[in-house]
């Protein structure tokens, strides 16, 4: 019988190493979108006060964690929000990766405090609370957010007359 070990985390120790009963229940990950109905993520406990981590390797250590999660959710939301005709699942994890890297900071209260608020916002697209051109303006092309692609309306040489005030 092969052994596969992997991490658990317990609280308030450090992690510890446990062996799991087979390769495929190692490997298997059943993504929160689809393990869960949007009514079961809905009438979920909310959230409490965000869990303190006890050190910066700690926290890092669950900022890391969280980003593995969501990035084990991208093709259910890829498929959900339809946005392959858009970008692709690897497009959207370097976006997500970058949105990660732009914190710079030591403060390990400020590290928990962000990932308990990504956790929020990962819930609200879980449950459709976001829709598509939310994703879109926020992680897929940030030119729409800023207004870039946007041109305004064509003047006509009639209301630039009329505005002069010569007709």
């Amino acid at each position: 019988k092969t052994r596969v070990w992997k991490l658990i985390r317990i609280p308030k120790t450090p992690p510890t190493l446990c062996r799991a009963r087979s390769m495929a229940a190692a490997k298997q990950f059943v993504p929160r979108g689809l393990q869960m109905s949007q009514g079961a993520i809905l009438s979920a406990p909310l959230p409490s006060a965000p869990v303190s981590s006890h050190t910066l390797a700690d926290a890092q250590y669950r900022a890391k964690s969280f980003f593995r999660e969501v990035c084990r959710e991208m093709p259910w939301i890829m498929k959900t929000y339809n946005l392959g005709e858009i970008t692709t699942t690897s497009a959207m994890r370097k976006e997500l990766a970058n949105k990660f890297r732009e914190v710079d900071t030591q403060d390990k209260q400020v590290v928990d405090l962000l990932i308990f608020k990504a956790q929020a916002e990962l819930t609200n697209v879980l449950g459709h609370h976001f829709q598509r051109h939310h994703l879109i303006t926020k992680y897929v092309d940030s030119r729409y957010a800023t207004g870039l692609t946007k041109k305004g309306p064509k003047k006509s040489a009639f209301l630039e007359a009329f505005y002069n005030g010569t007709i």
